[in-house]
């Protein structure tokens, strides 16, 4: 069994910092990360699967590409990241804007990426367009 080395600093600090540096000095959209100040709606973990079956919800995986494939919900977008740094690009190329879906609901493996994730997800998408996360990510 071979794995890919890869750089878990992430899970701590999530590079915001380097990502949101990278994302405004090429498309000026996100800004600084603020989760303390905005994110997304909460959503209970016995709630989620009604978010799951709504046909409105675009439904994002935040973790990297190793967790992923290790196991997502039916219907997961994979943003096919390596790192958390590359997420905030990845939304500006897919739900910023004019491409924004009616709904965006998000998760993780702890709740803490996601609530970095929809603070950057709500600097991006039109107001009014509501952006979930499963509280407690997937462990809860």
């Amino acid at each position: 069994c071979s794995s890919k080395n890869q750089d878990k600093s992430e899970i701590v600090t999530m590079h915001w910092e380097d990502a949101a540096a990278t994302v405004a000095a090429s498309c000026n959209k996100v800004g600084a990360c603020s989760p303390t100040e905005l994110v997304g709606e909460y959503v209970k973990p016995k709630d989620w699967n009604q978010i799951l079956l709504d046909p409105e919800v675009l439904v994002v995986d935040t973790r990297n590409q190793y967790e992923y494939d290790v196991g997502t919900f039916k219907n997961a977008i994979n943003p096919k990241t390596d790192s958390f740094v590359e997420f905030p690009q990845w939304l500006s190329e897919n739900v910023a804007g004019d491409k924004a879906p009616k709904k965006i609901a998000m998760f993780c493996t702890g709740g803490i990426r996601c609530e970095k994730a929809t603070n950057a997800c709500l600097q991006l998408v039109p107001k009014g367009v509501p952006v979930y996360h499963l509280e407690g990510g997937i462990l809860a």
